[in-house]
This record gives structure tokens, C-alpha cells and sequence, in this order.
């Protein structure tokens, strides 16, 4: 529990930041539940991040790791555990991959969006390290358990109604709302729902065959989520099941 062989990380996609974090996920297929696991020993020693490595990586799976990338930079920004530090790397990281993914999955060999969305994903691990996450990582997990669908497409799909669910509360005070708007150059939703159509994500999980009588079990298993937890918002079990409704 307490050392381990050293790591050597190496990136083959822009998505999960797992190269900086100690974080690692398992799923429990029987009981479909998807948890983290985080330990010091799991830090890397090491991380080869090279963008080389992900210009062969189909595009339907550019799509996914990037936008759960995209996610964590959002996420980590609006995180009550957000710092000046972490808030500089999430930044960037919206920059860059906000810039750079439709190119980057729609041109997979061009190696100059790669690299952006290598940094920008490795930056919003670094945030996401030490500023955790929000509410759409906190309801992806049990989604995921339950449909095995892709991990960054239910985030794609969850983004853009989980910043609507937090919109006041981010537009109050310093307005970080406001403050991504001007990073994506335009409302953060209305850029969040061109990038699911520019790289064809559906705008809902209704062909995830998601029943009603699920939600409370979805909401419930969310509630013990750090990331959750994190959310700008306080959220409860029945925010998650009219959130979700909306989307099923």
C-alpha cells in the first residue's frame, strides 16, 4: 500500500491525464459499480508524453478521450477545490483543447493539434490531481457501470446540462462562467453543443436504453463521488434524477 515498482506512463491518448494523477478506475461488473482507487504509490515516475503516439488513434476514440479531457479542465476550473495554480493549468487546457479537437478528429495526422491536445490533456490531469473534479464525473461513473457505454462520451453528453445545473452559482461573484466564455470565445454551452455536433455525439442517452426506475440508483451512487462532491453546486439525489430526466 505504501511504495510500489516504479511507473512508467505512457500516453497513447489525450484524455484521461492518468499520467500525473494517482488516481486509477476499476469496474465491478457483477454489481456494476465503477469506483476510484487512489494511492501515492500510483503516481508515475515517469510520463512519456508524446503526441506521436495518438495520431494513429481512431477518430471516434480522439473524440472521447478528448472531450473527457475537455471535461476535466472545465470541471477542475469550477472545482471548490480550485486554486489560483490549478485554475492557470485549467485554463490553458481549455485553450488548447477547445482549439484543437474537432481538427484533431478530423485530421488525425496532424501532428500540431496532437500536440495541443497531449497538452492540454496532461495539464488538465495535473489540475484535476489537485483541484478534483465536478458533478458530470461524479454521475459518468455509475453511467458507465450500468451501460458500458465509453467513459468521455457520457461526459460529452452530461457536459453541457451539468453547466447549465451549475450556471448561477458560476455566474455569481467572480463569474467563472463569464470567464470561460471569453476562453471559448463564445457561452460555454452553446460551445460545448457545437463540438458534439462538429464531432458527432448525440445530445442526449436516450439510445443508452436508460429506464426511469434506474435514475434513483444512478443518483444514489453518485452522491458518494468526491467529484461530487466537488461540484460548485450542492447537489442531492433528486437534483441528479431531474438533471437526468431531461436527458433520457
Amino acid at each position: 500500500p505504501d511504495t510500489a515498482l516504479p511507473i512508467v506512463a505512457i500516453a497513447t491518448t489525450s484524455g484521461t491525464g492518468s499520467e500525473a494523477t494517482v488516481a486509477a478506475v476499476f469496474t465491478d461488473t457483477e454489481k456494476n459499480i465503477k469506483q476510484s482507487i487512489k494511492s501515492p504509490a500510483m503516481m508515475p515516475t515517469v510520463a512519456l508524453v508524446d503526441p506521436e503516439l495518438t495520431v494513429s488513434c481512431p477518430p471516434a476514440q480522439t473524440t472521447y478521450a478528448g472531450m473527457d479531457a475537455l471535461t476535466q479542465a472545465i470541471e477542475s476550473f469550477c472545482s471548490i477545490y480550485a486554486t489560483n495554480l490549478t485554475e492557470a493549468l485549467s485554463e490553458k487546457a481549455m485553450a488548447l483543447i477547445g482549439k484543437n479537437i474537432i481538427t484533431a478528429y478530423r485530421e488525425g495526422t496532424n501532428i500540431e493539434a496532437r500536440e495541443a491536445m497531449a497538452d492540454g490533456s496532461l495539464l488538465a490531469g495535473l489540475a484535476l490531481a489537485n483541484a478534483k473534479l465536478g458533478l458530470v464525473h461524479g454521475i459518468a461513473h455509475p453511467i458507465g457501470a450500468l451501460t458500458h457505454k465509453p467513459h468521455g462520451l457520457i461526459c460529452a453528453i452530461a457536459l453541457p446540462a451539468v453547466l447549465e445545473y451549475n450556471r448561477e452559482t458560476l455566474s455569481a461573484g467572480r463569474n467563472k462562467y463569464g470567464e470561460m466564455a471569453k476562453i471559448f470565445g463564445k457561452d460555454p454551452i452553446q460551445f460545448v453543443r457545437k463540438l458534439q455536433k462538429a464531432l458527432e455525439i448525440p445530445a442526449d442517452f436516450r439510445s443508452f436504453s436508460i429506464d426511469k426506475e434506474q435514475l434513483p440508483t444512478i443518483a444514489e451512487n453518485s452522491m458518494g463521488s468526491g467529484s461530487t462532491g466537488a461540484n460548485p453546486r450542492k447537489t442531492t439525489p433528486n437534483d441528479v434524477i431531474a438533471l437526468l430526466e431531461n436527458l433520457i
